[in-house]
């Protein structure tokens, strides 16, 4: 099945191109066009390096590897921040954090900025966004050109959500009407706290007696930072990667569910991080 187009842009940020509006001398032309839905989907907190389609040996993104095989795959782009609040204000407005006046978290997306939804919603278009971390939520300025912004799943560090985003996602498509759509889905589970999910366990490659344990609080990693051995990195990158597939998992879902409405050849795909992850590298 061919899609207009597919592009995977892991652990970077890349300038997103927008349908050129008609001129003011072209209405009727502008009406003709055929116009695609957008989906926008960043996970948080995703290296590129634990994909299978970037040459990871674990089985931890084949609804993206495939993704990726049917489009574009991007090999060089850079997030603009290691965090997720300035990072995701570039990706929307094509803008530096320094031109955005991003700087702590006491900074938000000022109301002036342009956002891409506020763009393709002047143009017509359907827009909606579910968000699973607080940087990406409406008090840091996000909700702006959005119909529907569902920001339910914004909880702790410890909470599970791309089953809910993904749910909420498909809700979204469900109600989809003859207007093309923007949606951007924002999946939070790859952060910390890193969880081994129940049917998404990966096979240690030697034995392993240590202190890492899945969904340990983010505090008390930090406590073992200093004091952690190669062992016990290896470990965390396990559970790390089960995050990976079990979220791979829950986009899978959306992208069937494209299929299954027959949405997905009129819809170009984006998959991004908003940044990567440091594991004592």
């Amino acid at each position: 099945m061919r899609a207009l187009a597919l592009a995977l842009l892991v652990a970077a940020t890349a300038s997103v191109a927008c349908e050129r509006s008609a001129t003011d001398e072209a209405p009727a032309a502008a009406a003709r066009l055929v116009r695609p839905n957008v989906l926008l989907i960043v996970v948080d907190t995703l290296r590129r390096d634990r994909l299978g389609v970037y040459g990871h040996h674990r089985p931890t993104s084949p609804s993206l590897d495939a993704l990726a095989a049917q489009g574009m795959r991007y090999d060089h782009a850079v997030s603009q921040a290691p965090w997720t609040l300035p990072s995701l204000a570039s990706l929307l407005t094509s803008r530096y954090p320094s031109q955005l006046g991003i700087a702590d978290v006491d900074t938000v997306v000022p109301e002036s900025a342009l956002l891409l939804p506020e763009l393709l919603q002047t143009h017509g278009y359907a827009t909606g966004a579910v968000v699973s971390h607080r940087f990406a939520a409406a008090r840091w300025g996000f909700r702006q050109g959005y119909d529907v912004f569902d920001e339910t799943s914004v909880l702790d560090h410890d909470a599970v959500t791309s089953p809910a985003v993904s749910n909420a996602a498909i809700a979204f498509l469900d109600r989809h009407d003859e207007r093309p759509f923007f949606l951007l889905l924002h999946y939070f589970d790859p952060h910390s706290d890193y969880r081994e999910h129940a049917g998404f366990e990966l096979p240690r490659e030697a034995p392993y007696r240590g202190p890492i344990e899945s969904g340990m609080a983010r505090r008390e990693l930090l406590a073992l930072r200093r004091r952690l051995r190669a062992a016990d990195v290896a470990e965390l990158l396990r559970i790390y990667d089960s995050e990976i597939a079990f979220t791979d998992h829950h986009i899978g879902r959306v992208l069937d569910a494209l299929r299954e409405r027959g949405l997905y050849d009129r819809t170009i795909v984006v998959a991004t991080a908003d940044h990567g992850e440091e594991f004592l590298d």
